[in-house]
């Protein structure tokens, strides 16, 4: 198993064609317009086009991901957002769906450069303990498990990736 933060944001797929980003929301409503500080992310990807799949989120001044500053921000906004992009769908027109999920995650360490706004976040192999034990301490919403050799399945739940959330005491 590999072990990434659960990051606390909207879930977002990047497209990236003809030197632009077009980012789209889950509900298939193009949101490009509301995040002009990744509008540069399409010239930090080394490919003519690409699909990626990520998690918009916007830090508290804890540098904590808070979900309703998502919700808040935007054009306007005293707070610009952070794309964590966390896998790789098509690239140059080539589906990547089908490779294991180390394959794709090298495949968007290479095809990606980080920025300012953007970033491929680091994942962990094994120990998804220490993981989950870091996340808490720090206030996070939580990891995925991701199976090393799952393939991406588009709109599909399943027991390849498991939530592992904090669970916070009142």
């Amino acid at each position: 198993w590999a072990f990434e933060v659960k990051w606390d944001g909207y879930r977002t797929i990047v497209h990236i064609a003809d030197g632009a980003v077009r980012l789209q929301s889950t509900a298939g409503h193009d949101v490009t317009a509301r995040w002009p500080e990744l509008a540069g992310l399409a010239d930090a990807v080394n490919a003519r086009s690409a699909i990626l799949d990520a998690e918009l989120i916007v830090f508290d001044d804890d540098g904590r991901p808070r979900f309703e500053l998502v919700q808040r921000s935007g054009v306007g906004s005293s707070r610009e957002a952070v794309i964590q992009l966390f896998d790789v769908l098509q690239v140059d027109g080539a589906d990547t769906i089908d490779l294991p999920y180390l394959d794709r995650r090298r495949l968007l360490e290479q095809l990606v450069e980080p920025g300012d706004n953007w970033t491929v976040p680091s994942f962990r192999l094994g120990d998804g303990a220490a993981l989950v034990a870091a996340t808490a301490e720090q206030g996070l919403e939580g990891v995925i498990a991701k199976r090393v050799d799952s393939r991406y399945r588009p709109g599909t739940r399943t027991k390849d990736w498991r939530k592992i959330k904090n669970r916070t005491e009142v």
